[in-house]
């Protein structure tokens, strides 16, 4: 019973970070549509307003695949509309990550526990 409280906590804040990070992505609608703008300077904007909200804290999570799967998609979302990928272009994820450049965000999460010493690289916790 406790273990799913927790991981029910865990993933409502998961949720909740999402929510917020589309937000933010939704506020930003017109530099992403602004052709002036390098895909580098659109990047670089992604990380430093979208991304930092969405892995706030994150450091802390503990992870279900389910909550993987969903930080990705989302991630992937992100990247199309910067990109201006619609659905119905037909472009695979590797090849959407491949020309942004921008790595998954699980790799972010285990960066952000291996800087914050919260647990190393084989006790991070994805069930």
């Amino acid at each position: 019973m406790r273990r799913q409280l927790h991981v029910s906590w865990h993933r409502s804040v998961v949720r909740r970070r999402i929510a917020l990070a589309a937000s933010v992505m939704s506020s930003l609608r017109n530099i992403w549509k602004d052709q002036r703008l390098s895909l580098s300077t659109k990047s670089r904007i992604y990380q430093t307003l979208v991304v930092s909200v969405l892995l706030y804290a994150s450091e802390r999570w503990t992870l279900l695949a389910a909550d993987v799967k969903t930080l990705e998609a989302f991630h992937m979302k992100c990247q199309r509309q910067i990109l201006r990928i619609r659905w119905q272009d037909h472009v695979r994820n590797d090849e959407v990550a491949a020309h942004t450049g921008l790595r998954p965000v699980m790799e972010s999460i285990r960066r952000r526990h291996e800087a914050n010493g919260a647990l190393n690289k084989t006790s991070m916790t994805v069930m």
